[in-house]
């Protein structure tokens, strides 16, 4: 996979908005002749009770974790494009979490997400973590694109 050049960066979540973006940051990397760096947070602040039921949980969010990218990596595999990917346990919130990556991945010039996750089904018009995100973004006037992907995209399966 091409390290240098821009990079597309998409953060996924297992929900159908996040594979859309999936679909269509594939797109805009060949329109680009980017990478997609794909990434994914996994929220493991909310266990913490017991340790024995601690790694059952971690154990269940890194399967889970583990099928978010296969899922992902089919779509960017058939479009043939370049890709990277990235799993990390949350230290702090998947907004923040997000934020940090476009700030710490070179070439990132934009990010494609979701409008909405996989535990929100009815939000004024976007998901909590989404809207974090482009405030932040936006806050600290980082050079990137946001492009915000609907559950309901009319983009064509094959690439």
């Amino acid at each position: 996979m091409k390290e240098n050049g821009p990079a597309i960066l998409v953060a996924v979540d297992g929900s159908l908005p996040s594979e859309n973006a999936v679909r269509y940051g594939a797109r805009l990397a060949k329109t680009l002749g980017a990478r997609v760096s794909l990434f994914h947070v996994m929220e493991s602040d909310k266990i913490g009770y017991w340790l024995f039921i601690d790694r059952h949980f971690h154990k269940e969010l890194e399967k889970a974790a583990q099928q978010v990218i296969e899922a992902a990596e089919k779509i960017l595999q058939a479009a043939g494009v370049a890709y990277t990917v990235e799993t990390k346990e949350g230290t702090q919130a998947v907004y923040l979490e997000i934020v940090h990556k476009i700030e710490t991945t070179p070439g990132v010039v934009a990010l494609v997400m979701g409008d909405r996750g996989v535990c929100l089904r009815e939000h004024h018009i976007l998901g909590s973590t989404t809207e974090r995100v482009i405030r932040e973004v936006a806050k600290r006037a980082l050079p990137v694109a946001v492009t915000i992907v609907p559950e309901k995209l009319a983009l064509d399966a094959a690439l």
